[in-house]
């Protein structure tokens, strides 16, 4: 048997200029592919990604989030990522 995950989460956060509700909701359907559990905040998204450690590490998930970002034309100065164990901290 495997040990549980650790719980990661995975917080993106807009500048104001990209926080509409719209594109947060087209955004989050994005991040399907990261995994189904996310979370909604004003003008962030959270992404649990603790249990998908298996198919991709820290690293390459900001690697890819930066990709998905790149294909939304969102310039990476209106964007902050951060991982951390909890959504507040992150």
């Amino acid at each position: 048997m495997q040990p549980h995950p650790a719980t990661r989460i995975a917080c993106v956060l807009f500048a104001s200029s990209h926080g509409s509700t719209d594109f947060l909701e087209k955004f989050a359907e994005a991040c399907l592919r990261f995994s189904p559990a996310l979370a909604l905040g004003q003008r962030c998204v959270f992404i649990e990604i603790g249990k998908s450690q298996s198919l991709y590490t820290e690293a390459g998930f900001k690697l890819r989030m930066r990709a998905l970002l790149l294909r939304l034309h969102v310039p990476e100065e209106h964007v902050s990522l951060a991982i951390a164990q909890d959504a507040a901290t992150a």
